[in-house]
């Protein structure tokens, strides 16, 4: 249950007897631009833009056009006004709407969400439903409800391939059937994850490759800097369960890996989805450097052995558009192979005069470099092209249908980008080839990319972040 809610209008590693931590801890989180006090966040990207929605009154949005980073600023509430349904359901008026959850849903705009109070399980999921994303929304009533009578807790809901996640405290994470209306199918109650009436709550489910990763928040939430929530998953090769974590632990039975936890000032991160945003999970956590405050945090997700590994957030100046940025400066060497005679080693000195590019801007910049070997060898043409990675669903890269050889190695330092017109020979070749990020073999890479390639806006991506730099290949 979530113990505490913000009424927000604008809005480390533990190894435990039973729960497994992954071996790398994530790097601290960096902070996102602008508006970005929320809670139990739900992104969903349309077009160029980015929507976050969170817990509040009544479920407040924000918006950013300019990437997922920022910066980010408040639109409007879902609601203007309680739906007037609600205080009937639970014997109460509350003051905000709990952990919604955004989905594009057979023609519509789904938005999940929960209605109850601190530490009762009178509690409601309800639905909102809408043509656009940014409204105006239609309240479509009740879904699913609990009482003091049942062993679990009606909030938290998570909607994947038919089905609705939910949960918190009581008996933990149970799973029910929804029908194309998007309301409750059936009787059927699938019981996911349990820490047999602790504080486990938050589920959010992803499908990739072979496997179900239900992501859950453990422990303390909403107590600012006195939280202790943290990230956990386990998997299933079934959506209904058994979930299981890296040691084998049933989450039925306590059973759970760590993700996040907290680390620097980064105080309780969790509540977060997973499946809204493909490639990505977002959550909230309290700011140790701003009283505890409770924020939006974005984190890319890779699969390391069919295990989700949480990389660090993309630092937020890499995306937003800038007005001035530091000069980039590209040096190229040339050493000729020679077939007889002597053996000089040459140096290409560039020519043409230093390129400067504004962070974030959409200009390519091009340098030429031409060496004649005398007296044999033949002219040694080199050029290197430096293009700042398009944002989703926009963008080029050069060169397009580029051929690029294997062996091949990204060494993980600037950016790459790459252009196919043929997304089909575009796979094939480097899953076929010897290519290297970091020291990831890409055909490794690509399969455990999980939801990607995705198309974005007509755009096909692969995208690898890294701690240190990220890369970025795109096929149209």
């Amino acid at each position: 249950m979530k113990t505490f809610r913000l009424n927000m209008s604008l809005l480390a590693i533990f190894v435990l007897v039973t729960v497994a931590t992954l071996s790398s801890r994530p790097t601290p989180a960096q902070a996102l631009s602008g508006s970005i006090g929320t809670h139990d966040p739900s992104i969903m990207q349309v077009g160029t833009c980015y929507y976050a929605f969170g817990t509040g009154t009544w479920l407040p949005i924000l918006k950013s056009c300019t990437s997922m980073y920022g910066p980010w600023s408040f639109l409007k509430n879902t609601f203007s006004s309680l739906p007037g349904w609600i205080p009937g359901a639970i014997g109460t008026t509350p003051g905000n709407l709990w952990a919604p959850d955004i989905n594009f849903v057979n023609g519509q705009y789904r938005l999940y969400y929960a209605a109850s109070t601190f530490g009762s399980n009178n509690s409601v999921i309800g639905l909102a439903t809408a043509s656009n994303i940014e409204g105006p929304w239609t309240d479509a009533g009740e879904v699913f409800r609990s009482t003091s009578s049942n062993n679990y807790n009606a909030i938290d809901p998570d909607y994947i391939e038919g089905k609705l996640a939910f949960g918190s405290f009581w008996d933990g994470i149970r799973m029910i059937d929804i029908g194309t209306d998007g309301k409750r199918s059936g009787t059927a109650l699938y019981s996911l994850a349990s820490r047999g009436g602790g504080a486990i709550e938050a589920p959010s489910i992803v499908h990739v490759g072979s496997f179900y990763y239900l992501f859950v928040s453990f422990d303390k939430c909403c107590a600012g800097t006195g939280s202790t929530y943290r990230t956990m998953v386990g998997r299933s090769s079934s959506i209904t369960g058994p979930y299981t974590d890296q040691n084998g632990t049933a989450m039925m039975s306590s059973g759970g890996t760590q993700l996040l936890g907290t680390n620097g000032n980064e105080v309780g991160p969790g509540g977060g989805d997973v499946s809204s945003l493909p490639g990505y999970y977002a959550y909230h956590f309290y700011d140790g450097a701003a009283n505890g405050a409770s924020k939006l945090q974005i984190r890319p997700i890779s699969y390391t052995n069919n295990w989700p590994v949480l990389g660090a957030p993309i630092p937020s100046g890499c995306c937003a558009t800038a007005t001035s940025g530091p000069t980039l400066t590209r040096t190229l060497t040339r050493t000729p192979t020679q077939t007889a005679g002597a053996s000089p080693t040459r140096t290409n000195t560039p020519t043409g005069p230093t390129p400067t590019n504004t962070v974030g801007a959409s200009a390519t910049f091009t340098r030429t470099l031409t060496r004649t070997n005398t007296p044999i060898g033949p002219t040694i043409t080199a050029s290197k092209t430096n293009t700042p990675a398009p944002t989703s669903g926009s963008g080029t890269c050069s060169p397009v249908n580029a051929t690029i050889t294997a062996p091949f190695t990204f060494d993980g330092t600037g950016t790459f980008c790459w252009q196919s017109t043929n997304l089909g020979s575009y796979i094939n070749s480097w899953n076929t080839s010897s290519v290297t990020i970091n020291g990831v073999n890409i055909t490794n890479l690509y399969m455990a990319s999980g939801s990607y390639p995705a198309k974005i806006g007509g755009f096909w991506y692969v995208t690898y972040v890294s701690s240190v730099a990220w890369a970025h290949f795109e096929a149209k």
